[in-house]
C-alpha cells in the first residue's frame, strides 16, 4: 500500500477521533500509546515464553526495532476492547504470553486469552501465541 494512502487513513482516523489507526502490518492503539502488531505470521507462531521475548525482542517491523512482549495488563487492556480487535487482520481468539513472570511460581509466566481476557499462570515451557507490542513515543 503506497504510503500516501496510509498517511491518508492515519489522517483520517485522527480527524474523526478514533483511539486506533490500522496501518499495513500494524495497529496503533492511540489512547494508550501502543503499537501491535498485525502481520501473517500473528496467526500461526506459537513459542515457549524465552522464545517468545526473544522473537519479539528481535522482530524489525514498519521500520521500528523497539518490539517487546507485552504486559498482561496490556494485553487484558486489548483483550477487552472489541474496536481495536476489530481493526485487526490476522489476530485469532488465542492464549497469549505476556512479559510478566508469576512471581509466586518462577516456573510460570502470565498469559490472556484474547478473547474475553482471561489470565491464567503457564509453565514457561508451554507453547502459546505470541504478539509483539512497542510503546509509541
Amino acid at each position: 500500500m503506497p504510503y500516501k494512502i496510509i498517511l491518508l487513513l492515519a489522517l483520517s482516523h485522527l480527524l474523526l477521533g478514533a483511539d486506533f489507526v490500522k496501518m499495513p502490518n500494524s495497529v496503533v492503539d492511540k489512547k494508550h500509546h501502543l503499537q501491535w502488531q498485525d502481520t501473517a505470521k500473528l496467526e500461526a507462531y506459537e513459542e515457549k515464553w524465552d522464545m517468545s521475548r526473544e522473537h519479539c525482542s528481535g522482530l524489525h517491523l514498519e521500520s521500528f526495532s523497539d518490539w517487546r512482549l507485552p504486559t498482561q495488563k496490556e494485553l487484558i487492556s486489548l483483550a477487552k476492547n472489541r474496536a481495536i480487535k476489530a481493526s485487526f487482520s490476522h489476530i485469532k481468539e488465542q492464549v497469549f504470553w505476556s512479559v510478566n513472570a508469576d512471581k509466586n511460581n518462577p516456573l510460570n509466566a502470565y498469559t490472556v486469552y484474547i478473547g474475553n481476557g482471561h489470565n491464567s499462570s503457564n509453565d514457561k515451557c508451554e507453547i502459546n501465541s505470541v504478539i509483539c507490542v512497542r510503546t509509541q513515543k
